[in-house]
C-alpha cells in the first residue's frame, strides 16, 4: 500500500512547498468535477487529500515520519488497546520490580518468639557499639594519659628528663585536661629546659584546666616563666595575681613584689613611684637584692643601675 508521500508523487525528503505544489497539480487532474462518474479518479481524489491533511501539517507529518509501531505497518497508531496497557502493568507488578511486600507481612513467616529474640539482640548491639564509642573517644585518652603521666614520674625520679618530656607530651595530647601532667611538664620546660614560653604555655593548661584550687604558686611560676622570656606584661599580670592571692609576708607575695618591680621598669621606666612601691615591700620582706636595688633606684640618681644588676639578685625559681 503506497505511503502519503507515494500518493502525492513525492520523495520523503520533499519541502512543504513541493507537497503544496504536488497536492495542487493533482487536486486538479483527479478533482470529480473533471472526472464525472469515474469511480478511480474519486478514490484518487479522496487519497490525495488524506495525504495533504497529514503532511501540511507539521505536528503530523513529524508523527508520520517518525513512527513508533512496527516499521511494516503503515498507520501510526497513536495508542494502545486499554487491555494491552493494563495487561503490561500487570506483568511489570509481577516481576518485582515495582511491586514490594507490605511491612506488615515481609517478616510473617519468622515466628514471632524468634523475631522479638532478633529485635532484643539488635538492642544490645546497639548499645554496645555505643559504649566502646564512648569508650574510645572519653576513657581509653584517659588511661592512657594518666598512664604515661606515672611513667614520666618514674623517669624524673631517675633523672631521666628527655623521656620524661616525651611521656608527659603524649599525655596532654590525648588528655589536655589531666593537670597534673601539665603542671610537670611546665615545671620541666621551666627549672631543666630553660624553655621558659612553653614553660608558659603548659601553666596557662593547668590553670585553664585545673576545676579544684591551685597550688598557691602557679601565678608566681607562670609569671617568672614569662618574665624570662621577655614578655613583661604578662608577667606583671601575673605577678599582680599572685600578691592579690597571698597575704603580704608569704614568699611567694614578696618575690613577686620583687620581679613585677623589674618588669615594670622594662616596660617603663618612668613610672618611678609604682616600681619604688615595690622594691620597698620586698625590702621590707627581706628579698635578697631587694635593698641595693632600692637603693640605687629609689635613693639615689643612678637611673641605670636597675640594669646593671638585674636578674643577678634575684632568686631562681
Amino acid at each position: 500500500m503506497l505511503d502519503h508521500y507515494q500518493i502525492l508523487g513525492l520523495k520523503r525528503t520533499a519541502s512543504a512547498e513541493q507537497i503544496r505544489i504536488a497536492y495542487k497539480d493533482m487536486a486538479k487532474r483527479y478533482h470529480p468535477d473533471k472526472n464525472n462518474n469515474d469511480p478511480h479518479a474519486e478514490e484518487v481524489f479522496k487519497r490525495i487529500n488524506a495525504a495533504y491533511q497529514v503532511l501540511s501539517d507539521k505536528t503530523k507529518k513529524y508523527d508520520y515520519d517518525h513512527p513508533t509501531t512496527h516499521p511494516k505497518s503503515t498507520h501510526y497508531r497513536t495508542s494502545e488497546p486499554t487491555t494491552v496497557r493494563q495487561k503490561k502493568s500487570t506483568t511489570y507488578r509481577a516481576s518485582g520490580t515495582y511491586y514490594q511486600a507490605s511491612s506488615r507481612h515481609k517478616y510473617e513467616h519468622i515466628p514471632l518468639r524468634v523475631r522479638r529474640m532478633l529485635q532484643l539482640a539488635s538492642v544490645v548491639i546497639g548499645v554496645a557499639v555505643l559504649a566502646f564509642g564512648v569508650y574510645l573517644y572519653e576513657v581509653a585518652p584517659r588511661i592512657s594519659a594518666r598512664h604515661s603521666y606515672e611513667e614520666a614520674v618514674v623517669l624524673v625520679a631517675a633523672h631521666k628528663y628527655k623521656e620524661a618530656l616525651k611521656k608527659l607530651n603524649h599525655a596532654v595530647i590525648f588528655y589536655p585536661q589531666l593537670v597534673e601532667a601539665q603542671m610537670l611538664r611546665a615545671d620541666l620546660s621551666y627549672r631543666i629546659f630553660k624553655h621558659y614560653a612553653e614553660a608558659y604555655v603548659g601553666y596557662s593548661e593547668a590553670i585553664k584546666y585545673s576545676e579544684e584550687a591551685l597550688p598557691p604558686n602557679v601565678f608566681f611560676l607562670r609569671g617568672m616563666a614569662a618574665f624570662k622570656a621577655q614578655k613583661y606584661r604578662r608577667a606583671i599580670n601575673d605577678f599582680s595575681q599572685t600578691i592579690s592571692d597571698n597575704p603580704e609576708g608569704n614568699q611567694y607575695s614578696a618575690q613577686a613584689h620583687f620581679f613585677r618591680a623589674q618588669a615594670q621598669y622594662y616596660v617603663n621606666p618612668y613610672h618611678k613611684a609604682a616600681i619604688c612601691n615595690d622594691l620597698t615591700a620586698a625590702k621590707e620582706e627581706g628579698v635578697k637584692g631587694a635593698h641595693r636595688l632600692h637603693l640605687f633606684f629609689c635613693e639615689s640618681i643612678a637611673p641605670g643601675a636597675i640594669q646593671n644588676i638585674g636578674l643577678s639578685q634575684g632568686l631562681d625559681f
